[in-house]
């Protein structure tokens, strides 16, 4: 940079001096200063440093309703000091706190300005509208259904005096103010949009209004979900559908179970229920146009579906079957589904029954499912052994003296060993041996009894066999017996058992010679000779019976006679008269021939 030098001007002496000498010198300052200012930095305003008011936005008052605003500010340096500008009548800002508050008085409309001042005297400002008066709140955009009665709606109003008397422009064919309460209803008949200004006016005439657009088509169709299924305490997912009308679309519900809701955008109903309830709930579609489409859907929540475990199950090849099986929860009624059945058995869908005859001995893994109403389901595994029978052979009828000792080993066969033994119906004084099948004993009392004894086997397959049995007095069958007529018989001692102290023996129906003694029981004796036989005679023969005589013939012709003298037939010889002979008569019945004496 050139440097210059200033010049010295010499000047006249005393007071024109004086003058001269300071004007050179001030002209000197400037010139300098002219000079430096470009290399001398100014530092700019920093953002902290400058105060910024938020603006609230076009501001309502209805005159004689209490009015409240919290003015803010950001930058600079609190606390701030606030002021304003043109506030409608009946209002004023605080000055250490920014809020506007107050009653407006008067209708208007008003430009207000709000400014804020730091600490530092640094200010800043905002500008909106005010107004004041009856004020009619803004409804939104609106859209309808064709032929469809919409909901009623009721514009509001607030200030001024009085009651308001309520009239609209633009409003859709088919479509009506009420002047008294601003319900605007009916049906509208003709699609398109139109402006509806709605104006309250109030008793001093003093009005306010609003405008809103008003669109009427065919709206959108929502697809019937049928019944919604949930289930306590699982998420749910349902995806509604629609069409037509202009997207995008919004959904919302109401009288949803709690704990499910429906997403605006999507119109998917989910949550988690925690209570099993049905419900009616009104689902509502929007198009883009605001024209609503509602429908009703029931939403039922409900219990899971479990199904009983049966456990494992042992059955025998050829013994017909019933198993039912159960479920719990859900919505009734239950459909049943299998796989893995024992060849022979069958599952009822309807009622969850298996029945059949297991053919074929194995071992299966079954899997059943059960289905409810609302397509909840659950499934249980178990095992399905199908064994051959399990045979026990059968006694016979079993006799047991009392007072002596009893024991009798029975056996089976089939099925899985080792075997469990168990009866019913022994005799007092008699057990079975539970690992071994040995019922031993002394009975006790005499009696006849029906025993029933099962054996179980290690899968639980049992078989049963049922015999008689006698216990008191048992007199040994000694077996048919037979003997010579005229013979003495070989003596036979009949044997008895049981019972207390000795016996007196009886028997009927010995043979004649024979006796049975009292004291032993031995039956002793010589059956008497038969008597002869003597023979019958010969039953006598009843005639034979006469043959009935011929029916006689057509008679011949009479002879032709040369002479009638010739041709006179001699007369008939005569028999001496006899009588028939008697008829035998038939032997007497019932009474036999008398023999004479031998």
């Amino acid at each position: 940079m050139l440097r210059q030098e200033p010049r010295t001007f010499v000047g006249p002496a005393s007071g024109r001096a004086s003058w001269r000498s300071r004007r050179f010198t001030t002209l000197t300052l400037a010139w300098v200063l002219s000079l430096l200012i470009p290399f001398v930095a100014v530092t700019p305003a920093s953002a902290a440093d400058v105060v910024t008011v938020s603006n609230p936005g076009g501001q309502v008052g209805p005159t004689g309703v209490s009015y409240a605003k919290s003015m803010t500010a950001t930058g600079g340096t609190a606390p701030y000091a606030w002021s304003a500008l043109s506030l409608p009548p009946g209002l004023a800002i605080d000055a250490g706190t920014g809020l506007i508050s107050g009653t407006p008085t008067a209708a208007g409309s008003y430009t207000t300005k709000v400014t804020a001042t730091d600490t530092a005297g640094t200010a800043g400002t905002v500008s909106f509208s005010f107004v004041t008066g009856v004020i009619v709140t803004y409804p939104n955009s609106r859209g309808s259904k064709t032929g469809t009665p919409i909901t009623p709606l009721s514009i509001k109003a607030a200030g001024g005096t009085g009651t308001y008397t309520w009239t609209a422009t633009g409003l859709p064919a088919g479509l009506a103010i009420d002047a008294a309460t601003g319900t605007v209803s009916g049906t509208p008949t003709v699609d398109g949009t139109s402006t509806v200004k709605a104006t309250a006016t109030d008793t001093a005439g003093k009005a306010g209004s609003t405008s809103f657009p008003w669109t009427v088509g065919p709206g959108a169709t929502v697809a019937d979900p049928g019944t919604v299924h949930a289930t306590t305490g699982f998420a749910v997912s349902k995806q509604l559908t629609a069409s037509g009308g202009a997207t995008p679309y919004t959904w919302s519900a109401t009288g949803l179970p709690a704990g499910l809701t429906i997403k605006s955008a999507t119109g998917v109903i989910s949550g988690i229920a925690a209570t099993a309830v049905t419900e009616q709930a009104q689902v509502t579609v929007t198009d883009a146009a605001k024209i609503p489409t509602t429908i009703t859907i029931a939403v039922t929540v409900a219990a899971p579906v479990v199904v009983t475990d049966p456990g494992t199950r042992n059955d025998v090849t050829g013994t017909p079957i019933s198993v039912s099986l159960a479920a719990t929860g859900g919505v009734a009624p239950h459909t049943w589904s299998a796989t893995g059945l024992p060849a022979g058995l069958t599952l009822d869908p309807a009622t969850g029954v298996v029945a059949g005859t297991p053919a074929a001995a194995a071992t299966s893994t079954v899997t059943v499912t059960a289905t409810d109403a609302g397509q909840r389901t659950h499934t249980v595994s178990f095992t399905w052994t199908i064994s051959g029978p399990i045979t026990v052979p059968s006694p016979g009828g079993q006799v047991g003296p009392t007072g002596v000792a009893y024991t009798k080993t029975l056996t089976a066969t089939g099925g899985t060993a080792p075997y469990r033994w168990t009866a019913t119906g022994l005799p007092a004084g008699l057990s079975i041996d539970a690992a071994s099948g040995v019922i031993s004993g002394t009975p006790t009392a005499a009696g006849t009894q029906t025993v029933k004894v099962t054996v179980t086997d290690t899968d639980g397959i049992t078989g049963t066999v049922s015999f008689s049995f006698a216990t008191g007095v048992i007199v040994t069958y000694p077996n048919s017996r037979g003997n010579a007529t005229g013979t003495p018989i070989t003596p036979l001692t009949i044997k008895a058992a049981g019972g207390t102290g000795t016996y007196t023996w009886t028997a009927t129906g010995l043979p004649s010679g024979l006796t049975i003694d009292a004291a032993t029981g031995t039956i002793s004796g010589t059956p008497p000779p038969m008597a002869p036989t003597r023979p019958r005679p010969p039953r006598p023969t009843p005639p034979a019976r006469r043959a009935p005589p011929a029916s006689p013939g057509p008679s011949p012709p009479p002879p032709t006679c040369p002479t009638p003298a010739r041709c006179t037939p001699p007369p008939a010889p005569r028999c001496p008269s006899r009588s028939p002979p008697p008829a035998a008569k038939p032997p007497t019945r019932g009474r036999p021939p008398a023999y004479p004496p031998a």
